[in-house]
């Protein structure tokens, strides 16, 4: 019939959707739902159907309990079923009938017919009540509905053309405008009319502003915020409050804040501003040990840390962390030496507005004692920081920063004649880096740490050396692009793409820090911690000085059980100038608390920049699985990854670890160099190396296992 109005179809839906969460409690030798099938839905898939209604399948993960099959729960859901229809435009949609089949002992199959009929689109929208606005707002209100002529009407488009609309009126002013909303359904023509009736209300400008809550923050500092904002007087916008609520909640010291609309006065015109904040602890202790888990590197450490969120006055931040860790290399089930200290210790102070309210002056200190397979150094790093927040969601920051590096006099390989300097191709034992660094971050993220829409940009450009000084001079630059596409309700496909390239001059070389390196719980899952790299191949069991004749002959190293048993082969990471990484994963919600992923990550890193090779040969390929348990500090992943390439990768030989040829290498039976674990004889610079074709690849060793807690992006 035509013009039979539409109003009650949501409260139909919320009062469906609302029963489907009051499971009932069935008798045990009721009949197990073995399957729930549906029939002649041309439009939505089993899983639509299935989504808001009682009767459920077995779940698929084991041990859960089963699926009781009851007949008057299955009733409602045949009445859910026409309410989704109908919710999205099928008023024809009927159930032709149901089958209720035995499956084996004390089970049950499930089959339902359906007939969707034509889908109903939208003929016209009206919109009622404006012809006193500006023309401007008359057609601000009209464009761009998500409801529009000729578009297939569904009842979330339908509320959300409303939400849309009242959403337009507050941020022009209309602090009380009222929508009464029809969506009149004409069956015959397949066609629904929408109208809109706008109720404006008053036109209200700020009057004052009230803030509550503030023990310690002074009010005149809060007052700065919203006057960035909206001053008294201005017209009444509901983005206003939002911002407002950002630029407080930005001070870091409320754990609550909200921003709202007072009680208008309709007479004069106006509403006042109410501003509710809750001061967090201005000083807070942190503590905690962990482990650090990786396929080639483990670790176990303490962290301890200080914030004062009002040093000295002003709302300057202070804080104080610091990390100690035990680390075994390469790994603690074949470390070549005892657990090595080192430890982080970094100390930052964050000057508010320095310049205005949305720039910062960050100095920052930092001392790191480093332990690295085959070498070890000191840091000591200081960087001064600007941070400007352009928009909410664009930030630019210069930054200025020195460090001095100490190289240890001797490898981590006691006694093996071969220096820090030479095995990291640098110039310098004790090296001073100076650069300039400006990077730009654009993020459009919908959620920080569990991003299902949006995309995150970001620049980071360096220059050391020439002017500034330093053992240095380089140019480095590292662009990253993340984007978030939503898969329906569940799924989120998530891309990453990372290129780097660092460029030197002058006769320099390049320093470790600012080097490149892949591998580990965030990036190319497949390999160990930073293992995907130019390599320095060392021979541990290279001849040592004598500890009890130094003048005498060499001896073996006590590292090795033996110069011909293959255990003193060590590959040192070192770095390249050059690195592409990418990465693609699906991501899929089990639950609230639990998600499951499938990624592929592929990468290269190379000596040189751009000297990349895109090729089965160049690009490592990392396929994997994970699982996801959501806590309040973030996700808690596991993932397994496999190396499903074996890339070409630069490798240079430590002259010095071998003093003639098949020194120290594997050998086989017969007493001839293995040429699968040694591929060639040892020769000065840089090979191209990757295990031949022909020789048995070590399958277990394809896969690795990372924990950590946050999305690797």
């Amino acid at each position: 019939m035509p013009g039979r109005p539409l109003r009650a179809l949501a409260l139909l839906i919320l009062a469906s959707l609302g029963s489907c969460t009051q499971e009932q409690e069935l008798h045990p030798d009721a009949p197990v739902l073995k399957s729930l099938r549906f029939v002649g839905n041309d439009t939505f898939s089993d899983s639509d159907l299935r989504q808001g209604l009682v009767t459920q399948e077995k779940s698929w993960i084991p041990f859960t309990r089963p699926t009781r099959f009851d007949a008057a729960s299955f009733q409602g859901d045949l009445a859910r079923l026409t309410t989704f229809y109908r919710a999205r435009g099928y008023f024809e949609m009927r159930i032709r009938h149901t089958t209720v089949e035995p499956a084996g002992k004390n089970g049950v199959r499930v089959t339902v017919a359906v007939e969707e009929g034509q889908p109903s689109t939208v003929r016209q929208v009206e919109l009622t009540g404006i012809d006193s606005f500006p023309v401007p707002l008359q057609t601000l209100l009209k464009s761009r509905l998500p409801l529009v002529p000729a578009a297939i009407f569904t009842d979330q488009g339908f509320q959300a053309s409303k939400a849309a609309l009242l959403a337009r009126l507050h941020e022009n002013a209309f602090a009380e405008a009222k929508i009464e909303a029809r969506a009149d359904v004409d069956s015959l023509a397949h066609a629904v009319d929408l109208t809109f009736a706008i109720t404006p209300g008053g036109h209200y400008t700020y009057r004052d502003f009230v803030i509550r809550g503030n023990a310690r923050v002074p009010t005149k500092r809060l007052q700065q915020e919203l006057d960035g904002v909206m001053k008294k007087g201005d017209e009444f916008q509901t983005s206003d409050l939002d911002e407002a609520q950002r630029r407080i909640y930005a001070l870091g010291v409320f754990s609550n804040a909200q921003v709202a609309a007072g009680a208008p006065d309709p007479d004069a015109g106006t509403l006042p501003i109410i501003v509710n904040v809750v001061e967090a602890p201005f000083h807070t202790f942190r503590a905690g040990v962990g482990i650090g888990i990786d396929i080639e590197h483990q670790e176990v450490h303490v962290t301890g840390g200080y914030t004062n969120r009002d040093f000295l006055g002003g709302l300057r931040r202070l804080d104080f962390d610091n990390l100690v860790a035990l680390e075994w290399l390469p790994s603690i089930f074949d470390p070549l030496e005892s657990a090595v200290p080192a430890f982080t210790s970094t100390l930052k102070l964050t000057q508010p507005e320095i310049f205005s309210y949305n720039t910062d002056l960050v100095p920052s200190l930092q001392v790191e004692r480093a332990a690295e397979l085959g070498f070890g150094y000191w840091a000591f790093r200081g960087r001064i920081g600007l941070p400007w927040k352009i928009t909410p969601s664009l930030t630019l920051t210069p930054a200025y920063s020195a460090e001095l590096l100490i190289f240890d006099s001797g490898t981590a390989f006691s006694g093996i004649d071969l220096s820090p300097t030479a095995l990291l191709s640098l110039s310098c034992q004790v090296c001073v880096l100076s650069y300039l660094e400006q990077t730009i971050v654009w993020d459009r993220r919908n959620d920080k740490s569990e991003p299902s829409s949006g995309f995150f940009a970001q620049l980071d450009i360096q220059e050391a050396g020439g002017p500034l000084g330093g053992s240095f001079s380089n140019t480095r630059w590292l662009p990253e692009v993340r984007a978030y596409f939503p898969l329906g309700k569940l799924d989120v496909l998530a891309v990453r793409l990372e290129l780097g390239a660092l460029f030197t001059y002058g006769g320099t070389t390049s320093p470790i820090d600012q080097r490149f390196f892949l591998g580990g719980i965030d990036s190319v899952r497949g390999y160990g911690a930073e293992r995907l790299s130019p390599m320095v191949r060392v021979n541990t069991c290279a001849p040592i000085v004598n500890p009890k004749n130094p003048g005498g002959p060499k001896v073996p190293s006590p590292l090795c059980q033996g110069v011909n048993q293959g255990v003193g082969i060590v590959d040192i990471q070192v770095g390249g100038n050059g690195m592409v990484e990418g990465s693609l994963e699906l991501r899929h919600t089990l639950s609230d608390v639990f998600h499951l992923v499938a990624f592929v990550d592929t990468g290269e890193v190379t000596q040189q920049p751009f000297a990349f090779d895109f090729s089965p040969q160049g690009l490592a390929v990392t396929p994997g699985v994970g699982i996801r348990f959501i806590t309040p500090i973030g996700a808690l992943r596991a993932d397994f990854a496999y190396r499903a390439t074996d890339p070409i990768r630069a490798l240079s030989l430590a002259q010095t670890t071998f003093p003639q040829p098949g020194y120290g290498l594997p050998s086989t039976a017969g007493g001839a160099l293995d040429t699968c674990a040694w591929p060639f004889v040892p020769t000065s610079g840089w090979v191209n190396y990757t295990q031949p074709s022909t020789c048995k690849s070590d399958f277990l060793r394809r896969f690795a296992f990372n924990i950590a807690i946050g999305e690797s992006f």
